[in-house]
This record gives C-alpha cells, sequence and structure tokens, in this order.
C-alpha cells in the first residue's frame, strides 16, 4: 500500500492512494477460495469558496495474481492483461459544519 499527494496548479491537490482487499468466499462454512485486488484511488480537490471543497475521485480495482498458475484467480488475473476489472468517478463536495451553540 502508499500514499502520495501533490499540489497542481491553482490550488488543486491531487491524492493517490493504493491498497490492497482480501476477500474470502465461503460456502456453507468451506473456504472457497480467497482472492486479492489492488485498488488505486486518484483524488482532486480545491477549495470552491469559503468553507466548501469540491473534488473528483477515481478508484480502479485491479485483479491480482494467485501464486498457483492453476488457480482460477491466476487466469482471471491474466484474461485481464493489467487493466483494471471495475473503475468508478464520484464527484463530491465538502462543507464545513458549523458548530451549533
Amino acid at each position: 500500500t502508499g500514499r502520495m499527494m501533490e499540489e497542481a496548479a491553482d490550488g488543486v491537490y491531487v491524492y493517490d492512494e493504493i491498497g490492497r482487499n482480501v476477500v474470502e468466499s465461503v460456502v456453507e462454512g468451506e473456504r472457497k477460495s480467497v482472492s486479492l485486488k489492488e485498488v488505486e484511488t486518484i483524488s482532486s480537490y480545491a477549495l470552491s469558496s469559503p468553507g466548501v471543497v469540491v473534488g473528483r475521485q477515481r478508484s480502479l480495482t485491479y485483479l491480482v495474481p494467485s501464486p498457483d498458475p492453476t488457480s482460477i484467480e491466476f487466469k482471471m488475473w491474466y484474461a485481464t492483461g493489467g487493466r483494471p476489472v471495475d473503475v468508478r468517478t464520484y464527484d463530491v463536495t465538502y462543507t464545513k459544519r458549523t458548530a451549533k451553540a
């Protein structure tokens, strides 16, 4: 896993974070398989007005190969050719809340 941040032009901040997810499938109490996914999230944020931050987030999910080349997880990873299996884009707005008196 890793994280990086840089300031781009005009006060826009760009973040890149990579993490791993372990997914275990269990059927009737019996472990069937474990797969590993790598998720990269790229986010950009800017202050649009006092107390309001707007941004865009894009998450890309990649499969990670199993060490066993005969496993279904390895075959699925191979079939992706290094491309993400899921891409999601979100527009977000964060508004500062004021304390109630």
